[in-house]
């Protein structure tokens, strides 16, 4: 005959046993939701965050390119940063440039401030030696 000690003793390893158990499979029920959910959706990089976050940012990016900038500049201006002074054909590109971009060009800086802060350091030095030596 089991003492009311020992069957108290009992029934409360069963429950303490039971509720562990319950514990385990939610936690695994919910991992498993988690790396589902994980797995549905795609990987959203830092520069989708921050266009979903500033909708201007995402329109300027997408209307002016700034690898095409680049090579417009790298053309028709070369190294500014060799040149003592900007060349007729440099300045007239700066300025088309620079009137097609409007605002976007400071949009854009902000967001490189924040995903990329030491690109945006390197094109804050061009535009105050593009803003010195060319005037633009």
């Amino acid at each position: 005959m089991v003492g009311p000690r020992k069957a108290a003793s009992a029934a409360g390893l069963a429950l303490l046993a039971a509720c562990a158990a319950l514990v385990i499979v939610q936690h695994l029920g919910a991992g498993r939701v988690a790396l589902e959910s994980e797995e549905m959706s795609p990987m959203v990089s830092p520069m989708g965050m921050y266009q979903a976050q500033h909708p201007v940012f995402g329109r300027c990016q997408s209307t002016h390119n700034m690898d095409a900038f680049v090579t417009l500049v790298n053309r028709k201006c070369g190294d500014l940063g060799e040149l003592q002074t900007c060349s007729d054909a440099c300045v007239s590109a700066l300025k088309t440039s620079v009137a097609a971009q409007g605002c976007c060009f400071e949009t854009i800086m902000q967001g490189y401030e924040h995903m990329q802060p030491m690109a945006a350091q390197s094109w804050r030095r061009w535009q105050g030696v593009a803003s010195g030596k060319c005037g633009v």
